[in-house]
């Protein structure tokens, strides 16, 4: 595996998260 690769997951899988956790506090607010 390559370290873009590498760094290109982690970008993807930091904004899934990011995403994720957004959508969980607005079900969580109302």
């Amino acid at each position: 595996m390559s370290t873009l690769n590498i760094s290109g997951y982690r970008v993807v899988a930091s904004q899934k998260r990011e995403l994720y956790m957004s959508h969980h506090a607005n079900i969580s607010k109302t």
